[in-house]
């Protein structure tokens, strides 16, 4: 089973990966996998405002619950 985490970030227009290279290694460090940046909004250029990053993490099912 699979627990997955949404974290909504500004990009100010631009989608800089340097920018957040930081927060996917963070969470990394906690053993959460970063699948993919989603767009959430954007200007009449095309340039992305903001958006999602999805992380995952496998977490072990518990069968009493």
């Amino acid at each position: 089973m699979y627990e997955y985490k949404f974290v909504t970030a500004d990009s100010n227009g631009f989608f800089r990966v340097e920018t957040y290279k930081g927060n996917i290694l963070k969470y990394a460090k906690d053993g959460w996998r970063f699948i993919t940046a989603i767009p959430l909004d954007q200007t009449m250029e095309g340039h992305v405002r903001s958006f999602t990053l999805v992380f995952e993490k496998e977490i072990e099912e518990d069968l009493f619950t």
